[in-house]
């Protein structure tokens, strides 16, 4: 009865420690994802500068383009730090999940189901959907 108190001991113990172990990963993790979206709201932030910028209704047009050029870029990279890439309709064409047909257009020269235009870019995060692409088909 001794040695299986002693056992039964033993493995308390050992149940505690990967108890401290896993909460110790817990709180590095939650740490972790808290710096990550910091550093997300920081680059919202800068864009969201940008914009402010950009929208004065006192600036010309020629000085308006070039920051929106840069929040469209900026926003590109922001997109690809957190993974979140555009579907490539064209290469990908339409696939259920990833592209959404929102409408039809007769169209003579194109086979039918072949994408004419797209109405709103879609996006992968993770090799998932985020939200498929909206685009318009042919039809014969």
């Amino acid at each position: 009865m001794f040695e299986d108190l002693k056992i039964l001991s033993r493995e308390v113990i050992a149940i505690q420690q990967k108890l401290v172990e896993q909460e110790t990963l817990h709180r590095l993790a939650q740490k972790q994802n808290e710096q990550q979206l910091r550093t997300l709201m920081l680059d919202i932030l800068d864009l969201v500068d940008l914009v402010s910028l950009a929208s004065k209704p006192d600036m010309s047009h020629e000085v308006q383009y070039p920051f929106v050029k840069k929040i469209a870029m900026r926003l590109d990279k922001l997109l690809r730090k957190y993974q979140i890439l555009e579907i490539d309709t064209l290469v990908e064409g339409v696939q259920v999940g990833k592209v959404k047909v929102v409408g039809t257009q007769r169209h003579s020269q194109e086979t039918s189901g072949e994408i004419l235009s797209i109405v709103r870019k879609g996006y992968t995060w993770n090799s998932n959907t985020l939200r498929p692409a909206e685009v318009i088909t042919a039809e014969l």
